[in-house]
């Protein structure tokens, strides 16, 4: 995951909410910059992306918007990817 501020300055690399609370706790933040989310990124076993999922910057919050990639055995690249949006309740499928 990567976490960044207005600046695009990037305060860690961590692998769950949690773990991306505590590091926020380290975060130098002035009157200029903003934490406005993070975003989760999860592979599959071939190192392909298979969800990226967009967090507001709460403790315990829930997903505000996740995209999932599906693959044809092999292939490199998505032949679809779906967004699921919380705040609009919609589902968009991308081909």
């Amino acid at each position: 995951m990567v976490i960044g501020g207005v600046t695009g300055f990037i305060v860690g690399l961590v692998a769950s909410v949690p773990a991306t609370a505590a590091e926020l706790q380290n975060v130098i933040v002035n009157a200029r910059e903003t934490v406005i989310g993070t975003t989760v990124y999860e592979y599959d076993e071939k190192g392909r992306i298979k969800f990226m999922k967009l967090y507001p910057p709460a403790e315990h919050a829930e997903e505000l918007v996740k995209t999932e990639f599906h693959y044809a055995d092999g292939n490199e690249l998505p032949y679809n990817t779906e967004v699921t949006s919380v705040i609009e309740k919609k589902i968009r499928t991308i081909r």
